[in-house]
C-alpha cells in the first residue's frame, strides 16, 4: 500500500515537472517554528491565550503518560524545524504538513510537492530539496526540515547516489 502511494506521488510529480523525481515519506510532522509572530508549535503568538494555557496542561499530561507507557525516553515533541521570514511560502508548506501529520514530499527540477498520506496534493511550487539535511529551501531564505524515519533516510541516500 505504502509503495503504491509512493509510486503514485512519484508519477504525478514526474508528469507535472518532466524531470527525475525523488520521494520521501514523513511519518510524523511536528516541526518547531522559528518564525517571527509564531510560537514554537506554529500557532500565532498573542491569540487564544486561555485556550493555549489549557492545551499546554493537556499536552503536559500527555507527555507524562507517554513517559510511563513508552519507556523509550523519546519525548521530543518537535521533529524538524521551520525557519522563515513572515509571509514565506515555507510557513504555508509547514502549516499544511503539520495539519496532515503524515506526508509525502516529492522533489525534482527545482520544484517540490507536498502530498497527504493518501497521495492527494496539498502544495506544489518552486523550491529546492536538500537531500542530506532533508530540508526544503525557498529563494526567500525559508527552510523547512522534516526528518524522516531511518528506513526512509537510508532509501533516499541510496537514490541520491
Amino acid at each position: 500500500m505504502v509503495e503504491a502511494v509512493r509510486e503514485r506521488v512519484r508519477a504525478q510529480a514526474a508528469a507535472q515537472w518532466r524531470a527525475p523525481v525523488g520521494v520521501v515519506y514523513i511519518a510524523k510532522v511536528r516541526p518547531a517554528y522559528r518564525v517571527k509572530g509564531r510560537r514554537s508549535d506554529g500557532t500565532v503568538a498573542g491569540r487564544r491565550l486561555v485556550r493555549r494555557f489549557c492545551w499546554n496542561l493537556v499536552r503536559f499530561a500527555g507527555v507524562l503518560v507517554q513517559l510511563v507507557l513508552d519507556g523509550d525516553g523519546d519525548i521530543d515533541l518537535r521533529r524538524g524545524t521551520v525557519t522563515a521570514p513572515p509571509g514565506s511560502p515555507a510557513i504555508e508548506f509547514a502549516d499544511l504538513a503539520r495539519r496532515a501529520r503524515r506526508v509525502w514530499v516529492a522533489w525534482g527540477g527545482g520544484q517540490v510537492l507536498l502530498a497527504q498520506a493518501d497521495g492527494r496534493v496539498l502544495w506544489s511550487g518552486p523550491a529546492q530539496f536538500a537531500a542530506r539535511q532533508f530540508a526544503v529551501i525557498w529563494a526567500d531564505g525559508g527552510r523547512v526540515v522534516l526528518p524522516p524515519k531511518r528506513a526512509e533516510k537510508a532509501r533516499i541516500r541510496q537514490e541520491v547516489r
